[in-house]
């Protein structure tokens, strides 16, 4: 039982880390996608995309600041802990049980 707490505390010291990277990914395709559909419009101009094109390159700048953090950061705790990982786990069943509360609700 030992390992598996002091794995968690050690998913816990990386979770921001983790959500740097979530952040930034979400960030850096929402703003290229932003940008992709503003030149689908018409009339757009340069000037009209550079604001999507900023929030894109500041989303993907985050996210590589993020991962390297991160890969420095576990490089030295991931021999030292099964491989089990109980908070990773459980976000992903967090985040399914809410994605499908939302769908129930917008569908009922």
């Amino acid at each position: 039982m030992g390992k598996i707490i002091d794995q968690t505390i050690a998913e816990l010291k990386h979770l921001p880390l983790m959500l740097g990277k979530l952040v930034g990914g979400l960030t850096a395709v929402i703003g290229f996608t932003a940008a992709v559909i503003k030149t689908k419009t018409p009339g757009w101009s340069p000037r009209d995309i550079l604001v999507y094109l900023l929030i894109g390159s500041v989303g993907g700048v985050i996210f590589i600041l993020s991962a390297r953090s991160l890969k420095r950061r576990s490089s030295s705790t991931i021999n030292a802990v099964p491989a089990m990982n109980v908070l990773s786990w459980g976000l992903l069943l967090l985040f399914a049980g809410i994605f499908l509360a939302c769908v129930y609700f917008f569908t009922a």
